[in-house]
């Protein structure tokens, strides 16, 4: 609350932003610098939410943006490149954006095939593999329709509010 964020310029602003976040929980530093690079390549603006690596020559494709709130970048971005984290996958597509998603750990690799399943991600297995990935997903136009139709399904959920609101409904009644 209260910080601000100003979206970064690029050289050329007619490219495609990605953004390219592999979670809080566990250091990236080489992985994510491995997928901007793929990313870059690919002719694409890339918004990595860490901080730049000491002594890497800059992009200029590619920013550096430290933690920043989900909520303040996907409306600048046409699509997320992520490990599938839930909060990640659940934002990218509550915000209609379709995703590239490299699984590491934990949920993420059921997470990634369930956005696969649904058309709205394409998982990759190495970071080389990012770049082609997202031309792929951007230039396909199903990729988009399918998270747009993800956040429909989202959108018609109740809000967390009203459940847990119900819930305490239901635990007051059951203590009476």
């Amino acid at each position: 609350p209260g910080a601000t964020y100003e979206p970064p310029r690029f050289e050329d602003e007619t490219l495609p932003r990605v953004l390219l976040t592999l979670g809080s929980s566990v250091d990236h530093a080489n992985l994510s610098g491995a997928i901007a690079g793929s990313l870059a390549e690919a002719a694409v603006n890339v918004l990595v939410t860490d901080d730049a690596p000491a002594g890497h020559a800059l992009s200029p494709r590619i920013r550096h943006i430290g933690f920043v709130p989900l909520a303040r970048l996907l409306p600048d971005v046409d699509l997320v490149v992520s490990a599938g984290g839930t909060g990640t996958m659940l934002s990218a597509l509550g915000a209609g954006l379709p995703l590239v998603v490299w699984p590491r750990l934990a949920d993420q690799p059921l997470n990634a095939a369930r956005a696969a399943r649904l058309g709205a991600a394409r998982t990759i297995a190495d970071a080389a593999e990012a770049g082609a990935a997202a031309q792929q997903v951007l230039t396909t136009p199903g990729y988009g329709r399918a998270a747009r139709r993800v956040m429909h399904e989202i959108s018609a959920r109740p809000a967390p509010a009203h459940v847990l609101a119900q819930l305490l409904a239901r635990i007051r009644l059951a203590a009476a």
